[in-house]
C-alpha cells in the first residue's frame, strides 16, 4: 500500500514539474514578445518626433532649429527623401520634405535638428 502511494505521489509530482516547466517557457516567451513590442513602439514614437522636427525646420526655412530628447541610444542614416532610424532591432523609415544630412551615426540624449541652406542637418 505504501509503495502505491509513493508511486502515485511521484507521478503527480512529475506532472506538476512538467506543467511548471511548460508554463515558465510560455511566460518567458510572452515577456520577450512584450519587450520587443515596447522597443518597436518607442522607436516609432522617436521616429515620429524626429520626422516632425525635420519637416518643421524644413518648412520654416533657413536658420530654424529644434532639439529633441531621447532616452535610448539609436542610429540615423540618411535615405533618399528621408532617413532611416534604428533602435535595437527596430528599423523605421521616414520621409522628409528637405534633404536630410546626418552628422555621426550613433546618437543618445539630445538631438539637434537644424535647417542650413535648405538642407536639414541632424546632429
Amino acid at each position: 500500500m505504501r509503495g502505491q502511494v509513493s508511486l502515485e505521489f511521484l507521478i503527480l509530482f512529475g506532472l506538476f514539474l512538467s506543467m511548471l516547466v511548460i508554463a515558465f517557457g510560455a511566460i518567458t516567451r510572452i515577456g520577450k514578445m512584450g519587450e520587443r513590442e515596447i522597443e518597436k513602439r518607442s522607436a516609432e514614437l522617436l521616429a515620429d518626433d524626429i520626422s516632425n522636427a525635420v519637416n518643421n525646420v524644413c518648412i520654416l526655412g533657413d536658420g530654424n532649429r529644434e532639439e529633441i530628447e531621447s532616452g535610448t541610444g539609436f542610429s540615423i542614416s540618411p535615405q533618399e527623401n528621408g532617413f532611416l532610424l534604428k533602435v535595437g532591432n527596430a528599423e523605421i523609415r521616414k520621409s522628409a520634405v528637405c534633404e536630410v544630412i546626418v552628422d555621426g551615426d550613433a546618437f543618445s540624449g539630445r538631438i539637434n535638428v537644424e535647417n542650413k541652406d535648405g538642407k536639414v542637418r541632424i546632429s
